[in-house]
């Protein structure tokens, strides 16, 4: 009787760590595409705004403002992280201290005049929920 009762323990074991990695590979891959989706709604004029958004996990992002540079340059975009630490349950921060992201996200230019926060995060809960569906 007790070699069945381990049996059975050891299947709810495996069970439940084979769900929490998927879970992990879904929150991991649901990061990616928000941040990748953000990244590039983001408008570009010099790609300032673009080049400055970052993330944290499970750490509040700091609160400085970054200024726009006296000078006009072209910067190169925010580099697209692996997400390789992502695990379902973090809280993951995605920020952007550039002085002007508030407009820019309320429409202020041409190139996102529905913003690119809200409509990104809409399309990662799209993914999340698709993926959780399809487990």
């Amino acid at each position: 009787m007790f070699d069945n009762i381990n049996l059975f323990i050891n299947a709810l074991d495996e069970y439940e760590k084979r769900i929490k990695d998927e879970l992990d590979a879904i929150t991991t891959a649901t990061a990616k595409v928000w941040f990748t989706n953000l990244v590039r709604r983001t408008p570009k004029d010099t790609g300032f705004a673009r080049m400055n958004w970052h993330f944290t996990i499970n750490d509040l992002p700091p609160s400085n403002v970054i200024y726009s540079p006296k000078t006009r340059s072209t910067y190169a975009d925010a580099q697209i992280p692996s997400f390789r630490n992502v695990n379902y349950g973090d809280v993951i921060y995605f920020f952007n201290n550039v002085e002007y992201i508030d407009k820019l996200e309320n429409g202020w230019s041409d190139q996102a005049p529905h913003g690119m926060l809200a409509i990104s995060m809409h399309e990662a809960k799209t993914h999340f929920n698709n993926a959780i569906r399809s487990m």
